[in-house]
């Protein structure tokens, strides 16, 4: 989910009364190697008023220990790895607050993010972010994050808990959200006067672009803006090089000599056709791999695992016993059927001989000589 909160305005009676960092990378603070505090914009977040949901983020309750390992700053949550974008910047730290908006009024809390941008030149798209907060068109952050724990209230049982705390009775339900993980922090346009933020768009994008930012006459809200935001994003954003075709021969076509290092691939292979077997072995590889490479590949094969293997040769065992059992039952089922007399000799199947006859046959001799030893009576 992702929640979007405005900056406090700094009116003469605002007053921050406590500061500390919650967490901060070390290697990117002031004093240290490569910090340009140019290229550095303090953001506020989220503090503990009711906001659009009808919830309540309470500060002392935020884990940033997923957060932590990348701590991200995006362009209005765009995580989907199918849109050609990337973070604007990254946050370096990010600390408590406790601030009250008038004199000796309630003290409230919030979270303040420092973030970092890339150096001036890296990503187009972020230096016009960096610019638009710090000359202060851009005046909202959103954060994405994960409930861990909150406490539910609605109008009807907790209607005096609601009022204090601020809730919109009319909305029915509400939210303490009580602990919460963050995910990522987001630069967000909504919430911005959109004429306003037109307008300093089209001052600060370079020429060539501003024609994505067209629409004098036209009522300016935030679903005229937010596409035409995108597409100025999605022009800003650095392409990826296409592939020059002569990249993978350079990689395994060596200089052939000394005098051709300069030439280019054609101009060496013309100049020592049959320099070197080894020259001709590798490029004939090359282009085996690059012709490999534009074929339209299969389906991937799935490899089994040991213990799907293992199963699939267990299931075929018991397959081939009870295809055995069954045939075992069917001679039985022949053996012990009741048979007569009549209908046994009428058969033209004879009757199988039992082991001590087929053992009296086999021995038939040898009884009879044995036989004819014994003494007659």
């Amino acid at each position: 989910m992702a929640f979007e909160y405005r900056i406090v305005e700094q009116d003469p009676a605002f007053k921050v009364l406590s500061r500390s960092y919650l967490w901060k990378d070390e290697t990117r603070q002031p004093g240290t190697a490569g910090y340009d505090a140019a290229r550095v914009v303090q953001i506020y977040g989220t503090d503990e008023s009711v906001d659009s949901y009808n919830t309540i983020l309470r500060v002392d309750g935020w884990d940033f220990a997923r957060f932590a390992k990348n701590p991200a700053f995006l362009w209005s949550h765009n995580m989907d790895p199918a849109v050609p974008t990337m973070p604007v910047g990254h946050v370096t730290g990010i600390q408590r607050e406790e601030f009250a908006r008038a004199e000796g009024g309630a003290a409230n809390k919030r979270l303040l993010f420092d973030v970092e941008f890339p150096k001036r030149g890296t990503y187009a798209w972020a230096d016009l972010v960096c610019d638009m907060y710090k000359q202060g068109h851009l005046r909202a952050s959103s954060v994405g994050f994960s409930n861990l724990e909150r406490k539910e209230l609605n109008a009807k049982h907790d209607k005096e808990e609601m009022e204090k705390a601020g809730f919109d009775l009319k909305k029915g339900w509400a939210g303490d959200l009580l602990r919460n993980s963050l995910n990522e922090l987001s630069a967000v346009p909504i919430g911005s006067n959109p004429n306003a933020l037109v307008k300093a768009m089209r001052a600060a994008v370079p020429d060539e672009f501003r024609g994505l930012i067209e629409g004098e006459g036209d009522e300016i809200t935030d679903a005229w803006l937010t596409p035409r935001l995108e597409a100025l994003r999605d022009a800003l954003t650095p392409k990826e090089d296409e592939d020059d075709d002569q990249d993978w021969v350079e990689e395994v076509v060596p200089p052939a000599c000394d005098d051709c290092a300069t030439l280019t691939v054609e101009a060496r292979i013309a100049e020592h056709p049959r320099h070197d077997d080894a020259f001709e072995h590798e490029l004939e590889k090359a282009v085996a791999a690059q012709e490999q490479e534009s074929l339209p590949q299969p389906f991937p094969v799935l490899i089994p695992t040991p213990r799907e293997t293992f199963e699939t040769e267990l299931r075929q065992q018991l397959k081939e016993m009870r295809d055995e059992l069954k045939a075992l039952r069917d001679e039985l089922k022949q053996v012990t059927r009741p048979v007569s007399v009549e209908a046994l000799a009428a058969s033209s199947i004879e009757p199988t001989p039992s082991h001590l006859d087929l053992l009296v046959a086999e021995n038939a001799d040898a009884f009879e000589r044995m036989s004819s030893l014994l003494p007659r009576r």
